[in-house]
């Protein structure tokens, strides 16, 4: 099974190290990222054969041209889909959790309404029980969490928040009471809400902050002691909370 982590040891490249002519959530991003010492994030989705794929958005059309949904077709058809501008494909979970190896990967599981979320999470937690490399799952939805923590006690878990989420007494209540039922590990909130988390927290929760991707979002981070999942950024700036420098 996937090991647990220490977030603050670690920034994260958010879909991978993209950019250039790598696209975001390819096996070249993944690589790259591992090959710099980083850990990454990634958005996870179920084939229509039931594999887990790593992929941003619900459908293709962004990415491939395609006006396709994810969950309509097969991970055969996917793994052989060239990425916009690119001979990269779409991989598997698995596949991508092996160019991570030793760096940590955080996992967010996509749900909409559509999803079923135990499908997912079994065909997810199946996938990380061979892998011994360390791993989270995260996702915006509390009750996909949940389902995680009750079918895999060990497995780190954490809760993301949409932006804005911890502006009002009444949504950080909600928020709090998410990630007890959740036995989240830490929390992810949206930068603008970083501060607003650690406040709420206390110095002592964990917390990953999304999306780095600016000199003024790297300080909040740092401040907050919260790990940077970032993007389009020189990664020799976003260095650790954890890092003495």
């Amino acid at each position: 099974m996937a090991s647990r982590f220490d977030l603050r040891q670690f920034s994260f490249a958010h879909r991978g190290l993209w950019g250039d002519e790598i696209p975001e959530n390819s096996l070249a991003a993944f690589r790259k990222a591992h090959a710099l010492g980083l850990g990454a994030e990634c958005d996870v989705h179920l084939s229509s054969d039931g594999v887990p794929v790593v992929h941003h958005d619900f459908s293709l059309d962004r990415m491939t041209g395609q006006p396709l949904l994810v969950q309509n077709m097969t991970s055969d058809w996917l793994s052989l889909t060239p990425l916009k501008d690119s001979e990269q494909t779409i991989p598997s979970l698995e596949d991508v959790l092996n160019a991570m190896a030793s760096q940590p990967l955080l996992i967010e599981l996509k749900v909409d309404e559509t999803t079923n979320r135990s499908a997912l999470v079994e065909a997810v937690l199946t996938t990380l029980s061979s892998h011994d490399g360390p791993a989270a799952i995260m996702s915006f939805d509390a009750e996909t969490i949940t389902l995680a923590r009750e079918a895999s006690p060990d497995i780190m878990t954490g809760l993301l928040t949409v932006p804005l989420r911890l502006k009002t007494e009444d949504s950080c209540a909600q928020t709090i009471a998410e990630l007890n039922v959740a036995k989240a590990d830490f929390l992810a909130p949206h930068v603008i809400d970083i501060m607003d988390a650690r406040s709420l927290l206390g110095p002592e929760k964990p917390l990953a902050c999304w999306t780095i991707s600016d000199s003024e979002h790297i300080e909040f981070a740092r401040l907050a002691s919260a790990a940077p999942i970032f993007e389009k950024l020189d990664p020799a700036l976003v260095s650790p909370v954890g890092d003495p420098k």
